[in-house]
């Protein structure tokens, strides 16, 4: 079980953007990095015709990934941001817990679900490295 996931709320204790309140709207690099709704903002320049013919170029603003270490959830219960434990509760379900208050931030999930997801997973990366193998042979 992730102690990050999409859809979070989450507070920004370091950079430059420190002390910003945002919403998870992504991972990148295996989870390492998080893409911050509004947050750490970055201008990309767009060539002429890459979105099509006959379009002219332009400048967009795009969230750049932060890292996961510069990030704290923010608890909707007592709304300050905090670190999480992750509670097992009758040995089938996990629950993500806020350490401050101590009240459950999400729904949580049995071990069952989670080893079903994980298999799934598991399934899906084995048949694509088989796509790859084949197509290059």
């Amino acid at each position: 079980m992730r102690k990050l996931r999409i859809g979070d709320k989450v507070k920004i204790i370091a950079g430059k953007e420190k002390g910003k309140i945002g919403k998870v709207i992504g991972f990148v690099k295996d989870r390492e990095y998080v893409l911050v709704e509004g947050v750490n903002l970055v201008t990309k320049f767009i060539k002429k015709g890459w979105l099509g013919e006959g379009k002219e170029g332009t400048k967009v603003k795009v969230e750049a990934p932060i890292h996961r270490s510069n990030v704290m959830v923010v608890c909707p219960h007592c709304e300050k941001p905090t670190r999480i434990s992750i509670t097992i509760e009758d040995k089938t379900h996990k629950y993500r817990t806020c350490k401050k208050c101590g009240k459950y931030i999400d729904k949580g999930v049995s071990k069952q679900e989670e080893k079903q997801k994980a298999s799934e997973s598991k399934t899906k990366k084995r048949k694509t490295t088989r796509k790859v193998k084949e197509s290059k042979i």
